[in-house]
């Protein structure tokens, strides 16, 4: 190396002003972001730089120098294809399956599951003669692990040698040849700069261009802290507005550097968007994780979990990709039966047969054939793709399956474009697999599965004419000339760039081949962060530090890099206020977190309507270098918070954005009659109709006088009816249910509705047997139990194949019931433990017994089914009055004591029992009802099992007492008639916390809007 030059980041244009004029001088950067921005200051700047024009070709990127101006090379051979290298390592992982060559860097034990060591195995290659000849200088006691590595050099090594190939990160570069002088700029930012530290000193055309020592009393860049990144992000933008509206900056002059792009991008789009910043992120994406090429992916996951409902659902209804319209009906059939038969997955049976849920579901239902033979042929589809045995049949399949579902024509430029990157990144393996891997007798099992890797490892980056603020990922734009460069999230973690050369060594052998001290040399994080940090403002009393972290990131918690000066945001508290008020986005929501009318300083209705003018805050356009909306109408300058003149309180003149404005202006004008009468709110008569014909119609159907029927009430009406009649009309009169395509083995009421059809059978079991409930004894054991479980499990089996059921056609479903069998047994032998204790003795009277009342007394009519009626067996002829019961599957389901009852203010919530025993008195002539309770049959570890109402044992729950409620009952049910009969449906009782927060028809009934506190 003939010489090194030291020139701080700030003075890196003094470099161009000296050596750009020799037109021997090749300029090295580090990347192309680098080396664009410092052609540009050239031309700009040509007063400085003495050009008016460079040759682009004495300008280039680490990179392209290396592959242009270095050459490694060996006589007679060719350098190792990169896909060639990677197809070696996964034949070397398939024949350690077999052999078992490896002992430490692949567990024997998992030999067999290696393949995701492929990517590994294949970055340790260019290493490893570096490592053997360490390991041989340092004379070091090899164990198994590096025998694992000496084995692997020595196999790479002989399949080089076999086919003529060399490593190039083998061979020692030479930089003489190209006739240039050469200047690398900053080359200790570079990764692989150890790797060329003895071939620049050897090379006399090398110039480097390196910071020059830090001195203790330089002062390190400022950091300020916030406490989130949601604040973090808002403030830097903030700032970067103030720059262009200051007039101190172009957008193009400015650059935000985040070092988890990946997260923080979706936060940042948004957030750049809603402040009206133009920006191109200059960052890619995996060519499978967006668009179009996920397809390929979702094609692999449809045959990895053997086409279970989730696959198949993400790859029918994925509408990136345009599927043909003549196949749009048949997929969507098929995932909506799918998701009523609960094709969740296929199964195996005990005997080691595969079953197909899909084809066993499909074709015992009486529909339509058209799904199953769609299903029966894209599996077909699938599984040729992914069972390619070359890289050749992929595209042979993947061609195929284009044909039959894809529209061609119809995909987007942006989808087009990542779909012919991915079958060209194909076409590359197959070429790779003619030209080499079949003449070297090379084989990959799962070709497909190798080609979605090699997918995921590849970005693709849009290109993009738009200009504005640029976005990098961090490191990018370190040393390029920018005015301004913002950096986010300057974690420690993240800013922590650690040098390791032979990476997949521990400490221990890093310590003794003394690669520790070279890790120190070479840690790139501070001479970033300099770079970073040259020619912006640290921290003054107009603007903040470039620098930001925050403690609460959108990943974790953090603290900041250790070489910056962290500072909290009480150290620039003035610079932050100032850039409070100029946030437009935070004034909005304040005002209309307010009254609007008291705000506005006008009352909203009063004179001309807002909108209907000049909009509020307009201003100048974005990006002109005047703040939008720092001018009214008037021309009086305002902000956001400030007062109107008239000194009331609010925003006086909102700071709206253009686009925000025009948004408010198309509203107003859609929206003029709002400042009119409301007009009271009438039901639709076809709604009125539809209520009439389910509560007057649809239940009358065996009422022998239709003519004067009249509507007749259930329990369940009342209690979705009272207090919010909008909940009854969406889940009983219309039966709204949420649209949903995903699936469940098991429904939220499926066991509960078994449980409860077990109780009904066994009580239609002791009636048709004129049986009495079993007796128990002092140790807890039922009468007979053992042969009662096994009636108990009949009747489960029974109830599980009910027709009736939502689960009945789903084979999946009903095996897997079917296997629960002895967890429902104990749980209804449990519960008939406590019950029994109780009720030993009784006579079963009916279960699920209907009754309806009509008298003409009333102008409506009840309907009910109770689930169990009790009456005292010959054990107690002192009770002749009968018991009501009703079953609720778990503790949480049943209701609460006071909800029971009639409160002090007339207020009823649950309005079974009162239904139960007017049904009971009015139905059976039964004046005596002796106990009406709700009964848990699923308790758990829960000390409640039941909720007596009514016992005319206890002095606190007679039946007298209860006349109260059963009167509020009859008030209930006549004020739902009356509303009904009214077409009128009262909201003033419903709580917008209570009712509504819960409610899952909330979203389409829109009642209550609750902006900040407890409002409506």
């Amino acid at each position: 190396m003939k010489k090194c030059v030291f020139a701080d980041p700030k003075d890196i244009s003094g470099i161009f002003k000296t050596y750009l004029a020799d037109r021997n001088y090749i300029f090295v950067f580090s990347t192309d972001v680098v080396m664009n921005s410092w052609i540009d200051w050239c031309v700009v700047h040509s007063e400085e730089s003495g050009v008016s024009a460079v040759p682009l070709e004495r300008f280039v990127s680490w990179d392209k120098f290396k592959g242009s101006y270095v050459s490694a090379s060996e006589p007679g051979k060719s350098p190792v294809p990169s896909l060639l290298r990677k197809i070696f390592v996964r034949n070397l992982i398939q024949k350690n399956a077999q052999e078992h060559f490896f002992k430490k860097i692949i567990n024997p034990d998992f030999a067999d599951s290696a393949a995701s060591f492929t990517d590994w195995m294949c970055r340790m290659l260019s290493s490893l003669s570096l490592w053997n000849k360490m390991m041989s200088n340092n004379d070091v006691q090899m164990d198994d692990e590096d025998q694992d590595y000496k084995t692997l050099y020595e196999r790479y090594k002989a399949f080089l040698d076999e086919n003529n190939f060399f490593e190039p990160a083998w061979v020692t570069p030479d930089f003489s040849g190209s006739g240039k002088k050469i200047l690398i700029i900053y080359p200790e930012i570079l990764e692989d700069f150890a790797d060329y530290i003895e071939v620049f000193e050897g090379c006399p055309d090398i110039t480097l261009v390196m910071m020059s020592q830090e001195q203790e009393t330089t002062p390190h860049p400022q950091c300020i802290k916030y406490s989130d990144s949601r604040r973090e992000l808002r403030m830097t933008i903030l700032a970067m507005r103030k720059l262009v509206d200051q007039g101190k900056a172009d957008w193009t002059d400015i650059t935000l550097s985040v070092p988890d792009l990946v997260t923080y991008r979706p936060y940042l789009e948004r957030e750049l968007t809603a402040y009206c910043v133009p920006y191109v992120i200059r960052a890619g994406f995996p060519l499978t994780s967006n668009c179009a090429g996920i397809i390929f992916n979702e094609i692999l996951d449809c045959y990895n979990s053997d086409f279970s409902y989730a696959s198949v659902r993400h790859l029918l209804l994925d509408n990136y990709i345009p599927w043909k319209n003549g196949n749009k009906e048949a997929r969507e059939n098929l995932i909506r039966e799918g998701q009523r038969l609960r094709c969740i997955c296929g199964y195996d049976t005990p005997d080691g047969e595969h079953v197909d849920i899909w084809k066993e579901a499909l074709s015992q239902i009486n529909h339509d054939e058209r799904e199953y033979t769609f299903y029966t042929q894209l599996k077909k589809d699938i599984t040729a793709i992914c069972k390619s045995n070359t890289f050749a049949a992929i595209h042979v399949a993947w061609m195929s399956f284009k044909t039959r579902y894809l529209e061609e024509s119809e995909f987007s430029e942006t989808a087009d474009k990542i779909i012919s990157r991915c079958i060209t990144e194909l076409n590359a393996l197959i070429a790779v697999e003619r030209d080499f891997c079949e003449p070297m007798n090379l084989t990959v099992e799962n070709p497909y599965e190798f080609f979605i890797n090699e997918l995921a490892g590849k970005t693709y980056t849009p290109q993009s004419t738009a200009t504005g603020l640029s976005v990098f990922p961090y490191k990018l734009s370190a040393a390029a000339n920018f005015k301004y460069q913002f950096v986010n999230d300057s974690s420690q973690n993240n800013l922590e760039l650690p040098f390791k050369r032979l990476s997949f060594l521990n400490a221990r052998k890093r310590t003794l081949l003394h690669l520790t001290d070279e890790d120190k040399q070479f840690n790139s994080s501070r001479a970033f962060i300099r770079l970073y940090a040259k020619g912006i403002a640290d921290g003054t009393d107009d603007e903040l530090p470039m620098f930001s972290c925050a403690e609460e990131t959108f990943a974790g918690f953090a603290i900041a890099h250790t070489y910056l000066r962290t500072k909290g945001e009480r150290d620039f508290r003035p610079v932050l206020e100032e850039m409070e008020k100029s946030d437009f986005v935070q004034g909005e929501k304040s005002w209309f977190l307010k009254n609007p009318s008291s705000a506005s300083g006008t009352p909203v209705g009063s004179g001309t309507p807002v909108g209907s003018g000049t909009p509020v805050g307009s201003g100048t356009p974005v990006g002109s270098g005047t703040p939008v909306g720092s001018e009214t109408s008037a021309g009086s300058e305002t902000s956001a918070g400030s007062e109107t003149s008239a000194g009331s309180e609010g925003l006086g003149c909102l700071r709206l954005s253009k686009a925000q404005q025009e948004q408010f202006t198309w509203w107003d004008s859609l929206n003029r009659d709002r400042c009119l009468e409301p007009v009271p709110y009438k039901i639709p008569a076809v709604l009125q109709q539809k209520i009439q014909d389910f509560l007057i119609t649809k239940r009358n159907q065996q009422n022998p006088d239709k003519a004067n029927s009249k509507i007749t009430l259930s329990q369940s009406d009342m209690k979705k009816f009272f207090p919010c009649p909008r909940k009854w009309i969406f889940s009983t009169v219309l039966r709204l249910e949420p649209d949903s395509l995903s699936t469940s083995l098991i429904g939220r009421y499926d066991m509960g509705n078994i449980h409860h059809k077990v109780l009904e059978l066994y009580g239609r079991y002791l009636m048709k047997n004129n049986l009495t409930l079993p007796a128990v004894n002092e140790d807890g054991i039922l009468e007979n139990q053992a042969a009662l479980s096994m009636l108990i499990s009949q009747l489960a089996q029974e109830a599980i194949n009910n027709p009736k059921e939502d689960f009945h056609n789903s084979p999946l479903t009903i095996r897997m019931l079917e296997s629960q069998i002895p967890a429902i047994t104990k749980t209804i032998i449990d519960f008939l433990k406590v019950f029994c204790t109780k009720f030993a003795g009784y006579m079963v009277k009916g279960v699920e017994k209907s009754y309806s009342i009509n008298d003409s007394k009333r102008d409506w009519n009840y309907t009910g089914k109770i689930d169990c009626i009790l009456t005292a067996g010959s054990d107690h002829p002192e009770l002749t009055g009968w018991t009501i019961i009703d079953y609720k599957n778990t503790v949480s389901a049943m209701p609460k004591q006071y909800e029971t009852r009639v409160d002090e203010n007339g207020a009823l919530q649950d309005f079974q029992i009162p239904m139960y025993i007017t049904l009971m008195r009015e139905n059976e002539k039964v004046t005596e009802i002796n106990l009406a309770a709700f009964y848990a049959i699923n308790f758990g570890s829960s000390s409640q099992k039941n909720v007596v109402v009514v016992d005319e044992a206890s002095r606190s729950k007679q039946i007298e007492d209860y006349e109260p409620t059963i009167q509020a009952f009859e008030q209930y049910a006549g004020q739902f008639t009356k509303c009904v009969q009214n077409a009128d449906y009262p909201l003033e009782q419903v709580d917008s916390f209570e009712n509504c927060g819960g409610c899952e028809y909330k979203s389409i009934c829109r009642f209550n809007y609750t902006i900040a506190g407890r409002s409506k």
